[in-house]
């Protein structure tokens, strides 16, 4: 999902969709083992890696290693299943798998892709695998559009599917994100120093992790998407808003696959997520319907000062405050 770009191209790549050092909890320098308690003595949580996070362009990106090969990915929290562009699977030397198909949501709707099946897939070290009793990690593959402002290509899209193996915690800010192991815990149990919001998701998204969020008063349903690099609004939002579009687009949106879709700038007068509230947000809005079904996609932009720490094991979202 992509940045806005301005007439006559607003980029959104739409796939498939303040800062303080880590610090880590004062026991943990007591502790032999690398696993170590917070909260309770059945909560476990360990760092798997700490990975170099580019923000470029308004996107972020991670230097994912497949088959012993270095590629550039796009780190995409909004996207159901990760991506490699056609071109990266034919110089990566991937092989199709000839019995499997994939299903991707994009822009311009649903396209059909086949699947790239490599031997390795890692990050910073870790193996990469999908929840599955074979552990294996397959690629879509499919065309991405050009990334916004003359930013650098990417080979693919790092979506939920291999990510949500982890808790992710995202340190825009401090360039860096982190993976964890987090087993049997609940509530606050963060090895943050400071205040933090808890939010809890809505029922039924599974790991999409879809937020409450509150627009110019108005309940909405947000995706958090670290691929969409606009804050942007889609068809149901923009109804239950009550918004009009100009009488001419401002520009278009693009994602996976080749088809733009028309695109206008408006703002907010306020918006809440959590215990954190905005005023005067400027956002894309689209007639669009996103998959999940959400009303909005809280993009990049709202990522990039932000750190957050995604739980996909306890179906948690947490914000720093301050």
């Amino acid at each position: 999902m992509a940045r806005a770009a301005r007439p006559p191209g607003l980029l959104l790549l739409l796939a498939l969709g303040a800062s303080r050092a880590l610090a880590p909890a004062p026991a943990l320098a007591l502790l032999l083992s690398p696993w170590f308690s917070v909260a309770s003595r059945a909560c476990a949580l360990a760092p798997r890696a700490t990975v170099p996070l580019r923000v470029e362009a308004s996107q972020f990106l991670v230097a994912v290693t497949v088959d012993g090969r270095e590629a550039t990915f796009k780190l995409d929290t909004g996207a159901a299943r990760s991506l490699v562009t056609p071109e990266a699977a034919r110089r990566l030397d991937l092989p199709r798998d000839p019995w499997v198909g994939a299903t991707v949501w994009g822009v311009g709707g649903i396209e059909r892709a086949s699947v790239a099946a490599p031997r390795s897939l890692s990050l910073a070290g870790v193996p990469l695998r999908q929840r599955g009793p074979t552990g294996e990690a397959a690629l879509a593959v499919g065309p991405l559009a050009a990334p916004p402002g003359g930013g650098p290509p990417v080979d693919g899209l790092l979506g939920r599917d291999l990510l949500s193996t982890f808790d992710v915690e995202l340190d825009p800010p401090a360039h860096r994100m982190t993976l964890w192991d987090v087993s049997g815990c609940a509530g606050r149990f963060l090895p943050w120093r400071g205040p933090y919001d808890a939010i809890a998701p809505l029922a039924g998204y599974g790991d999409a992790l879809a937020l409450p969020a509150l627009a110019n008063g108005e309940s909405l349903r947000a995706l958090p998407d670290t691929g969409a690099t606009d804050t942007m609004l889609g068809a149901p939002g923009v109804i239950r808003l009550g918004l009009t579009g100009p009488g001419v687009p401002t520009g278009t949106v693009r994602g996976v696959g080749t088809r733009a879709r028309p695109a206008w700038t408006t703002r907010l007068s306020s918006l809440r997520v959590g215990n954190q509230t905005e005023r005067d947000v400027p956002v894309l809005a689209t007639r669009l319907r996103f998959y999940p079904v959400v009303d909005m996609l809280l993009g990049a932009d709202w990522f990039r000062t932000r750190r957050v720490w995604l739980s996909y094991a306890t179906k948690q979202v947490f914000v720093a405050e301050g």
